[in-house]
């Protein structure tokens, strides 16, 4: 595999996910302590110079707060066919909460699941929650006419972050780990048919997600490079400190230190 690497300005950078402040705490930590950027960010193209975030922020941001004004990323190629996973576990929600929701907003239809079984779901985007009795409800946001998506799913989201404690739905190693025994109620909502096209035009409308909840496979990440913050901070010019990252890069594979993560971008910046 041969990445594409390079350093971009941050300001350059669209995130369409917001962050998690303990993640953040964690990466400024490491980096602190470090004074190494362990891995570049996963970016995809925007346009002529501009980038979209492929992973979480919390990374980014922490190594925002170093005053650094450029930073490594791989760039990747997003295929509109990419699979995109977007889901959440929420605490306490309940039927009732959600019925609440769909008498503000009926434009969000509310499907049981028998009625969805018989139902073409592609033109619209569908939250599908389980509640911790195994019952399912779906919420559906149809498409407008230019396959765009419907204003009440992004209502949708900001009801659950206004009354709701949410959490992205950790994978199965983490869940195997866990304590299982929690004092709430913890109801998991997949919001299916999400596309790439979708990531990209929530970022040219400045639509955040919320944190963790937009994953995305994107091929092979890049592990192991840990750049050094010095170089950054150094007054040389951009074109130097790209051929340090790829002449840095090559001493890494040399030496077998750098590692490919098979999973993509979904969950590198855990902790």
């Amino acid at each position: 595999m041969n990445p594409k690497l390079k350093i971009v300005r941050i300001a350059d950078i669209t995130s369409i996910q917001k962050s998690d402040p303990s993640r953040i705490a964690y990466w400024r930590e490491y980096i602190n302590t470090r004074e190494i950027l362990p891995h570049p960010v996963a970016v995809t193209t925007l346009g002529r110079e501009r980038y979209l975030l492929l992973e979480e922020p919390s990374y980014l941001e922490a190594a925002q707060e170093q005053k650094l004004e450029h930073i490594p990323v791989q760039q990747m190629i997003l295929r509109h066919d990419e699979a995109v996973d977007a889901s959440l576990v929420v605490e306490n929600l309940d039927e009732n909460q959600i019925n609440r929701f769909n008498f503000c907003f009926p434009r969000a239809m509310l499907v049981p699941t028998a009625e969805k079984r018989k139902q073409n779901s592609a033109s619209f985007i569908s939250a599908a929650i389980t509640f911790p009795d195994q019952k399912k409800l779906y919420l559906d946001f149809r498409r407008n006419r230019e396959t765009t998506l419907n204003g009440h799913l992004y209502y949708f989201l900001n009801f659950l972050e206004r009354n709701f404690v949410i959490r992205n739905k950790a994978p199965l190693s983490e869940l195997k780990s866990a304590n299982l025994k929690v004092s709430h109620i913890e109801t998991i909502i997949d919001f299916c048919h999400l596309t790439p096209d979708d990531l990209l035009l929530a970022a040219k409308n400045g639509i955040r997600f919320p944190s963790g909840m937009i994953s995305i496979a994107g091929g092979p990440r890049l592990l192991g490079i840990d750049f050094p913050l010095r170089v950054l901070r150094e007054r040389a010019p951009l074109r130097e400190k790209n051929r340090f990252l790829i002449d840095l890069l090559n001493y890494r594979i040399r030496s077998g230190h750098p590692e490919y993560f098979r999973c993509g971008v979904c969950y590198l910046n855990r902790h």
